[in-house]
């Protein structure tokens, strides 16, 4: 995944830590310059929207026009029928009173095993 925009790294470096911890090699980007960083969303093979202060839905945008899967919080401002798509999984920000850790794992996992199966297909 690649993000641009966000300058807390705790996200990133804790989604590679489950994500290494359940055998999956990941790169998470906390920043990638703007010249390189459709370059990089194209290298990817899913991108993680993940923010509390960028409701522009051109971050969710982005891995989509590559033709990668995105994982993103409830409240990225993207229109709500975008979620319906099935190459896009959506669950609760951290902070919504509603947040379900349970729920959360499920997605996320259900989002890594996409992303690794569209990766094991094109080669």
């Amino acid at each position: 995944g690649s993000s641009y925009h966000e300058n807390n790294t705790w996200y990133p470096r804790e989604i590679e830590r489950v994500a290494q911890a359940k055998g999956i090699r990941v790169k998470v980007h906390a920043s990638v310059p703007k010249g390189q960083l459709m370059a990089q969303v194209c290298r990817s093979s899913g991108g993680l929207l993940w923010t509390s202060n960028d409701n522009n839905p051109r971050a969710a945008y982005e891995p989509l026009y590559a033709g990668n899967p995105v994982f993103m919080s409830d409240i990225t401002g993207v229109p709500p029928a975008l979620f319906d798509l099935p190459f896009v999984f959506s669950t609760k920000y951290i902070h919504n009173p509603a947040f379900d850790t349970a729920e959360f794992n499920q997605h996320l996992k259900t989002f890594l095993e996409y992303a690794s199966d569209v990766v094991a297909s094109s080669k």
